[in-house]
């Protein structure tokens, strides 16, 4: 099946730390919600993405005043992302 991955699809044998060239792949695409996520959405068959926040969160800074800033630039990174392509991403 197309897309199906397995561990030592991301790892190499024996590991857990995942391999530098998945890593640096990964890197490139965390941040792009156009050009290469919506045609792989599309190829997939993926008709809405949820964005979120990933771990580890903001629970991570202990300086609350810090957390909020940070909360507020990442909600307002993908409000924007979202009223871009509405009917393609939503938020969490």
């Amino acid at each position: 099946m197309e897309g199906l991955s397995t561990k030592g699809s991301f790892t190499d044998e024996g590991s857990n730390a995942i391999r530098s060239e998945v890593l640096a792949g990964i890197r490139e695409r965390i941040a792009d919600y156009t050009e290469t996520r919506l045609p792989d959405m599309d190829r997939y068959g993926i008709d809405v993405q949820v964005l979120s926040l990933t771990a580890p969160g903001l629970q991570v800074q202990p300086d609350p005043h810090l957390a909020t800033n940070d909360a507020v630039l990442a909600n307002d990174h993908f409000a924007s992302v979202i009223k871009t392509h509405p009917d393609r991403f939503a938020g969490f």
